[in-house]
């Protein structure tokens, strides 16, 4: 168990760690560099399993050949790979669930607008005025 701990301490030491305020850690050899450029999740609750799917696209550019990201989690993570158009059919989903939310709201304020919006409910009435800070 020593010499895992010492390999593993070796190994950081002879890498260039730049802290950051991220949940996550960046790790690289001296003299190099990595950022991370673009980010996509899907994140899925199963309930009867009572496990969180953590599903993570990321874009990285870097100088260097090899580098670490580093995830804290508050178990032991099973990492694998999901196939490849997962995100793209999740984007268009998405986009058609929110083209379809949108054209439903334009109608209904064009409704609301003609005036067949009446629940009976009455005018707005204005309970108080505050202003925020310079807003």
């Amino acid at each position: 168990m020593l010499t895992r701990v010492f390999g593993i301490v070796t190994f950081f030491g002879l890498m260039h760690w730049e802290p950051s305020a991220h949940a996550y850690a960046l790790v690289v050899p001296p003299g190099q560099s990595v950022s991370l450029k673009d980010e996509t999740a899907i994140i899925i609750w199963d309930e009867p399993r009572k496990i969180e799917h953590f599903i993570r696209r990321a874009t990285f550019q870097s100088s260097a050949n090899d580098f670490g990201f580093l995830v804290p989690t508050p178990t032991v993570p099973e990492i694998s790979v999901v196939e490849p158009g997962l995100f793209d059919r999740i984007e268009a989903f998405v986009r058609e669930q929110t083209s379809k939310y949108m054209v439903m709201q334009r109608a209904l304020r064009l409704r609301g607008a003609l005036g067949g919006l009446s629940d009976g409910g009455g005018a707005v009435v204005v309970i108080s005025q505050k202003r925020v800070g310079a807003y």
